[in-house]
């Protein structure tokens, strides 16, 4: 009995010891960047890296009274919020049609979505430039928001359709019967119930929107360039700054970072369900 105690033991020290050398092995990269926002730039260019240095904020203060990136900033928050509530308004009532009903096209209709999650997107780049350089909607931010529903909206049918069919249809039965008309019954009845599945959602298109780079650089110019694309104004052919490029990518982390925190209660639920055929 003592010795499968000590093996126990012994085991779950091993585990932990691998848990904690992955998750450095993860983290480090992110802590890298946190600690060369905080160098001097003789600091940050020391061979070999100093590991102790004395942290500056001048990074921070060079990059916060940038106007550019202050901008970026504000482009890249008016794009992800605005992709993702629209994404939400039309993938909601798609969601449930896709959970609840039977009809013809349905098969291909899901193959539809999952090509769009699927395919590479910089397989789309020449057929959207061409277009957006047709309607004038090069440099804009509704043109991103537009190019970013392409990216959102499949995430939001495919994901909210599997967790819906979870809910049981006696559910919407019993709100028919008491006269909910459909609108109200997705706002009223379903969308509490959904937080998980929405959570899930969100903080998917949050992510695949937020870290965009590649349409953001090829279909903007100088107004509507987002914090992932400004990064790059920080390298010229006089040096890399790279103290300020760490700091602008440790200010792009903080926002996806505090919405994750503040859903997580529902993010692992919402993973986890939903994993049902539809």
């Amino acid at each position: 009995m003592q010795k499968r105690k000590i093996k126990k033991m012994i085991g779950s020290i091993v585990a932990g010891t691998v848990i904690i050398l992955v998750a450095a092995c993860f983290m480090s990269p992110i802590i890298w960047m946190l600690s060369t926002s905080f160098k001097s730039t003789l600091d940050i260019i020391s061979v070999p890296p100093k590991i102790f240095f004395t942290p500056i904020l001048d990074n921070y203060q060079s990059v916060l009274t940038d106007l550019s990136v202050l901008r970026g900033y504000r482009n890249s928050i008016i794009c992800t919020c605005g992709a993702l509530v629209i994404s939400f308004i039309i993938g909601m009532p798609a969601a449930y049609a896709m959970a609840r009903y039977t009809f013809r096209g349905k098969r291909l209709f899901l193959l539809w979505i999952l090509a769009g999650l699927m395919l590479p997107l910089v397989a789309l780049i020449v057929p959207v430039y061409t277009g957006f350089q047709i309607l004038g909607l090069l440099d804009s931010l509704a043109g991103l928001i537009f190019v970013y529903l392409l990216i959102d909206i499949p995430f939001v049918i495919w994901m909210m359709g599997t967790f819906l069919k979870e809910i049981p249809i006696e559910i919407d039965e019993s709100a028919r019967i008491d006269g909910c008309s459909l609108p109200r019954l997705l706002l009223s009845v379903l969308l509490p119930i959904s937080k998980p599945g929405i959570a899930s959602a969100a903080i998917s298109c949050v992510i695949a929107t937020w870290n965009e780079f590649l349409f953001a650089l090829i279909l903007t110019q100088t107004k509507a360039k987002t914090a992932p694309v400004i990064i790059t104004g920080f390298m010229s052919t006089s040096g890399m700054r790279w103290g300020e490029m760490a700091a602008v990518a440790a200010l792009l982390v903080v926002l996806p970072i505090i919405f994750g925190i503040c859903i997580q209660k529902y993010y692992i639920r919402g993973l986890t369900a939903g994993a049902v055929k539809m």
